[in-house]
């Protein structure tokens, strides 16, 4: 009877059962791949991306190695190793029912995921969040429309150097909105739902990505009138980790800038 660590095999399961993940190991299994490498074929975030490497990290199953700002990744075989050890001795109770092997995976997927939430409880992302705060040289209900006619938001939502490919607005509560982005990296796809609007002063609205859920991310967008000028503040909570938090910061950022410059030019047309 072989013996393994019982955690090792739920962390080394519970990877293996997303696509995305396995895929990214048979990448690997080819040679070290930096992480942008990883994240090109797939139309999420690199945000996302990441996330799918951590987990295969804390399973054991890649290593990265730092090189200045590159990070390289390795795959690690002894975890799937002592996984296919395990399998083959109760291969007699899943031998043509590969089925009921898919369903164990999920199921420890599943548990997996209820372990990490109840480990990683909510008021503990209350900390993480992203302030963007500028006087936009703009009357506040030019600033409030560009933020919420969709015709005018296809024209700048986005971070600089990414391309706003398309963008679809319900601007009402309850409405959803998605924004389709491109980059270098690939496609970025956000979607939400609009909690409160408050005409020239407050918009707030859900944050995620089509392919990596954030279910605690809230952006509430202020605007406050100051006559010919416009204090626009952009708050973004609720981000699961540090990383997320980090990256949003970034990009909210450059978006910003980017609107900023553009209604001051008087380039976003109604």
């Amino acid at each position: 009877m072989v013996k393994c660590s019982p955690q090792l095999l739920s962390r080394t399961f519970a990877a293996l059962a997303d696509p995305t993940r396995r895929h990214i190991l048979e990448h690997l299994a080819h040679g070290d791949r930096c992480v942008t490498d990883l994240a090109r074929p797939y139309a999420m975030s690199l945000p996302a991306v990441s996330k799918h490497l951590r987990v295969l990290e804390d399973a054991g199953l890649i290593r990265r190695r730092r090189k200045g700002r590159v990070h390289r990744l390795k795959l690690e075989a002894a975890p799937m190793k002592q996984a296919s050890q395990w399998i083959e001795e109760y291969r007699r109770f899943w031998e043509g029912s590969l089925d009921r092997l898919d369903e164990y995976l999920k199921k420890l997927q599943t548990k997996e995921k209820k372990m990490s939430t109840k480990n990683s409880p909510i008021k503990q992302t209350a900390g993480r969040k992203v302030t963007v705060t500028r006087v936009i040289q703009a009357p506040c209900g030019l600033v409030y429309r560009a933020w919420t006619e969709p015709k005018q938001l296809a024209q700048w939502f986005s971070p600089e150097e990414v391309e706003c490919r398309s963008l679809s607005a319900d601007v009402r509560v309850g409405g959803s909105y998605r924004v389709h982005m491109v980059s270098k990296n690939g496609d970025h796809i956000a979607i939400g739902t609009y909690k409160q609007i408050v005409p020239n002063e407050r918009l707030q609205f859900t944050w995620q990505w089509e392919h990596y859920a954030m279910p605690d991310s809230v952006v509430t967008v202020d605007f406050e009138d100051l006559g010919k000028t416009t204090r626009l503040t952009l708050v973004h909570e609720g981000f699961p980790d540090q990383e997320d938090s980090d990256q949003h910061n970034h990009g909210w950022n450059s978006l910003v800038a980017k609107f900023a410059a553009l209604i001051e030019q008087n380039r976003i047309k109604s």
